[in-house]
């Protein structure tokens, strides 16, 4: 039987959840420098099978008494196989669906390993870096917006803040919907920070009759692989095929509506590119915007979502929530 524990190089029999899930991070997060391709779905597919493992509780516990007495079932061996086949599942089809890599690519083909990585918490750096055009193609102007005082300011990484309105939650990583998530779905956030409709969390009914999310993640690279935060370079078809085929992964398993359309916006100097579209849901459309910005030697990935006969509640404040970024440290 397969020892989890050290397949994610943990102490035996760990009983922390926020340790394994930390140590889970701690692994694909070294994942960053291998290359996508076919020959790591082996070890890709037995980091998920551990943490879907040991991350649930009642299946641990089972699991744990194995181990320890070396006496194995046939129900524990289903069960094993079960987290087996969905950690297969995931991995395939995400690997199957990953673009190639190109040459010559823009810094938005830095984003090419967020199809398969980012839902392990990784990201690739094997994308090559971008040849040099414009930096300063136009950016369309927001306009400023005053946080109202009952919104919550977050600090992602020490690297940048991010406001969201009193009617959303930051999801935490064991709170009852997570965990049913993980336990029925599969489903591994690989955001820093996932915010939803409030009460969702301990799954009430009222919470249940809407949807919305923020979700954020943070990526470190080297000087200079990325713009820095004021640069707005123009855009090749290439990199609309980039970005098309980063949404296009994000959207499974619903399809579009209306497909992506591509701005540069300008947030008081900030720049970022934005796409919007429409996809389906499971209780009707729902309006996203997506946003990217750089900053020298890191970049900001923001998925904002919102059911859209749900618009009077959320349109006005979801909009707003990408005009309270900021920067810890601009260049």
């Amino acid at each position: 039987m397969k020892n989890y524990y050290d397949i994610l190089g943990l102490s035996s029999y760990e009983d922390s959840q926020d340790v394994i899930l930390d140590k889970y991070k701690e692994v694909t997060t070294q994942l960053r420098s291998h290359v996508l391709d076919k020959d790591m779905s082996g070890q890709l597919i037995a980091v998920n099978e551990a943490f879907l493992v040991l991350s649930d509780e009642e299946l641990k516990k089972k699991y744990d008494y194995a181990l320890s007495s070396n006496l194995v079932n046939e129900e524990l061996l289903k069960l094993l196989a079960a987290k087996r086949q969905k950690a297969e599942q995931f991995i395939n089809d995400k690997l199957s669906n990953a673009p190639k890599k190109r040459k010559k690519s823009k810094w938005p083909a830095v984003i090419c390993g967020f199809f398969l990585l980012s839902a392990l918490g990784t990201i690739s750096r094997t994308c090559s870096q971008a040849y040099m055009q414009e930096k300063s193609s136009h950016a369309e102007v927001v306009n400023t917006f005053v946080v109202p005082s009952d919104w919550t300011e977050y600090k992602i990484d020490n690297a940048f803040s991010l406001s969201v309105p009193n009617n959303m939650e930051l999801r935490n990583d064991y709170d009852d919907y997570t965990r049913w998530m993980s336990n029925n779905i599969g489903l591994i956030s690989s955001a820093d920070a996932v915010f939803q409709q409030k009460d969702l969390s301990s799954m009430t009914e009222d919470a249940y009759n809407t949807y919305a999310r923020v979700l954020i993640q943070h990526f470190s690279f080297s000087p200079g692989e990325v713009e820095h935060h004021y640069e707005s370079p123009g855009l090749v078809s290439e990199d609309y095929r980039n970005l098309r085929e980063m949404v296009d992964e994000e959207i499974k398993p619903y399809t579009y509506i209306e497909r992506p359309t591509w701005r540069w916006i300008d947030l008081d100097g900030t720049k970022a590119i934005e796409g919007s579209y429409r996809r389906n849901g499971d209780d009707g459309p729902v309006k996203c915007k997506f946003y990217l910005l750089s900053n020298y030697s890191e970049m900001a990935k923001i998925l904002v979502t919102f059911r859209e006969k749900d618009s009077e509640r959320w349109a006005s404040d979801l909009d707003n929530v990408i005009r309270t970024f900021k920067w810890e440290s601009p260049r």
